[in-house]
């Protein structure tokens, strides 16, 4: 655990490699009442987002469907949903699915919906070509933005 002056910060190094956002959830519910999952390819550029979010009472998403688990859960919701992710199509699968559920549960609040919408703008990071969502506050490096892709 790293404390990053207002925030907690776990690094899932993710040693269960087919788990891929589950490891990350799993930790969360463990660990916190309350936590934004943030993958690895998520760049920071201005963490009062992240504080909005914390400080929010309700749920929040960055997108109207929980797109890239850019989220603030609630443990609590999440106990109630059962998810199993052993592959990136079953990662694929629970990115809809689990918000769904979750929506079902608790409304989120929504904050910056498009943000995380498929763009035309590529770039070359993580040995990869990725698709990129960037704002004022944080730049998304997609390496898959397609279930066609795998």
């Amino acid at each position: 655990m790293i404390k990053l002056k207002d925030f907690t910060v776990i690094l899932v190094t993710n040693e269960e490699p087919s788990k891929y956002e589950q490891l990350g959830i799993e930790i969360g519910i463990e660990n916190f009442d309350e936590f934004i999952l943030l993958q690895d390819s998520v760049m920071i550029k201005d963490s009062s987002l992240l504080k909005k979010m914390l400080e929010s009472p309700n749920s929040v998403w960055l997108s109207k469907w929980g797109q890239n688990y850019f989220c603030k859960y609630k443990s609590k919701i999440l106990r109630q949903i059962p998810i199993e992710i052993n592959s990136k199509e079953d990662s694929i699968y629970w990115e809809r699915q689990l918000h769904e559920d979750y929506r079902k549960l608790e409304v989120p609040e929504i904050m910056l919906d498009g943000c995380l919408d498929n763009t035309l703008v590529f770039e070359e990071a993580y040995g990869r070509n990725n698709m990129i969502s960037e704002n004022e506050y944080f730049k998304k490096y997609k390496g898959t933005w397609d279930i066609s892709m795998l």
